[in-house]
């Protein structure tokens, strides 16, 4: 495979990972909360609020949730989940391409 095909690959990789978080993000904001850290109780789903737009929160502080229905919920779930595998994907092809350019640079300077 030529470099530049294994950069364009690396870079699609990357942006499609970014793209998908930032999606998750967004989406979080419009429905108001993310599943991952949502709950189920008695038939009722609750997405988490707060997570996307502060960080992380204190173990201590108190955590609220927004009733939705069981699509919205899973659909959050599956997203959340698919960020978890798409976003350090992208990442691990950033740092190949750059561990790949850097490969191919010594072996200009070592030919000359």
């Amino acid at each position: 495979m030529s470099g530049k095909v294994f950069n364009r690959i690396c870079a699609i990789m990357f942006l499609l990972g970014w793209l998908n978080f930032m999606l998750f993000c967004c989406i979080g904001q419009h429905i108001g909360g993310e599943a991952l850290h949502g709950k189920i109780e008695d038939g009722h789903y609750y997405l988490a609020t707060g997570y996307i737009s502060r960080g992380i929160q204190s173990p201590d502080a108190p955590h609220h949730y927004i009733e939705v229905s069981s699509d919205t919920f899973h659909y959050s779930e599956v997203h959340a989940y698919s960020v978890l595998v798409t976003f350090p994907l992208g990442l691990l092809a950033c740092a190949l391409a750059v561990l790949f350019a850097k490969k191919q640079k010594r072996e200009i300077t070592s030919i000359a």
